[in-house]
């Protein structure tokens, strides 16, 4: 994470600071390498390897050490001073608010590193100055919501423009509007005319007491219930297996198993295995018995969902709480195969092949992912049509 630390955040300054903590440990972690060929350790390999890896070390720690970025944010005065580069030389800039081309939030695909190089989500806020080509990057989270706090609430203390990067389009809007409802933003949404009583394949109409109602039907068989099943199924029996022998019951079903060691921890073990194990088969299981229901009523809407016929989770949204709805690529993780191209290994991530529903508050953001494209817009377009319908 490249956020900026706070050295002060009050109503009359926000202070924030490179960590140069980091860059230091690298340093001296680099120095220690170099001086190990130093000592009387015996070692095989080559003492060049120590000497390069410790000058890397060393010099990206340097690096990081020496460089300066500091931004000061005088909110009374409006103004703004900006310390970025290299000691004992790093450029300067000041300025009005008037000069600060405004608050940019987005999000960031990032790498986790080591084999798997899993991608992965970032929310990012940052300041642009007209004179720098890049925004400054001052927070950043894998938590969606607590990015977006962060976003919303520096702009409420620089009041300047705001620029959202994180959908199809970029969404300026003057910083007393972000906590606005979609009720109040509902004109400026585009969305599709959709019949209220003819929903898309993929879901079952139901008029209640509460409004009308929209449920996704079960997935039943699928290859995500029979692929977890069979993961899940190895830790189990492994697990009932490892708590029968330690329980000495393995000779009344007539095995014949040597055994050593401890009796107790098979059977801690083999509980663990079969939790492990059990939970996997049951998550996979229920995947193929869950259902997703959306609720339109004149205040609020409601997300449910069934499993096996029983309600396992509602959440009430009032209309005047939702700040965002809408449909967008999918926020998980992204996993990577490798693929041979003539004779080249070339790693290729796989991106969601579903989008996922999503419904933000102030104070959370609820996504819905097991969802059909159609479907998910569906309901998108109706909630917009029935907000826009009730304003009229």
């Amino acid at each position: 994470m490249s956020s900026l630390g706070i050295k002060h955040d009050n109503s009359s300054l926000v202070h924030l600071k490179q960590n140069h903590v980091l860059g230091w440990i690298f340093a001296l972690m680099g120095a220690g390498l170099c001086y190990l060929p130093q000592t009387n350790i015996e070692s095989n390999g080559p003492v060049w390897v120590a000497y390069v890896v410790g000058g890397m070390f060393a010099l990206i720690g340097l690096g990081v050490a020496f460089y300066r970025l500091e931004v000061k944010l005088f909110l009374t005065q409006r103004r703004f001073e900006v310390i970025k580069g290299y000691w004992p030389n790093p450029n300067k800039y000041n300025g009005s608010f008037d000069q600060l081309e405004g608050l940019f939030y987005e999000k960031k695909w990032q790498s986790s590193g080591g084999k798997s190089n899993t991608k992965y989500l970032v929310w990012r806020t940052g300041l642009k100055l007209k004179e720098l080509k890049r925004a400054i990057t001052l927070f950043e989270s894998k938590d969606e919501q607590q990015g977006r706090a962060y976003f919303e609430k520096r702009a409420k203390q620089l009041r300047i423009p705001t620029f959202d990067h994180t959908g199809e389009s970029v969404v300026s809007r003057n910083w007393d509007q972000l906590d606005q409802s979609v009720s109040e933003q509902v004109q400026e949404k585009v969305f599709d005319v959709v019949s209220d009583i003819s929903p898309p394949a993929g879901l079952e109409y139901k008029a209640s007491s509460r409004g009308i109602s929209y449920w996704t039907r079960e997935p039943g068989l699928n290859a995500i219930s029979v692929i977890g099943t069979l993961f899940g199924l190895p830790f189990f029996l492994m697990g009932i297996a490892a708590m029968l022998i330690g329980l000495d019951l393995d000779q009344a079903l007539g095995w014949n198993i040597q055994k050593s060691g401890s009796m107790t921890a098979a059977v801690i073990t083999g509980a663990v295995f079969t939790l492990i194990g059990g939970f996997i088969i049951k998550v996979s299981i229920g995947y193929a018995f869950t259902r997703h229901g959306f609720t339109f009523g004149s205040r609020e809407f409601i997300h449910e969902t069934y499993q096996y016929g029983k309600p396992s989770k509602k959440t009430s949204f009032k209309l005047s709480e939702i700040e965002d709805f809408g449909v967008r690529e999918s926020t998980a993780s992204r996993g990577n195969n490798n693929i041979k191209i003539g004779g080249t290994e070339v790693r290729r991530h796989n991106k969601p092949r579903k989008p996922e529903l999503f419904i933000r508050t102030d104070k959370k953001v609820t996504t819905i992912r097991d969802m059909d494209l159609e479907c998910a817009e569906y309901i998108n377009n109706l909630f917009y049509q029935r907000l826009r319908k009730q304003q009229f």
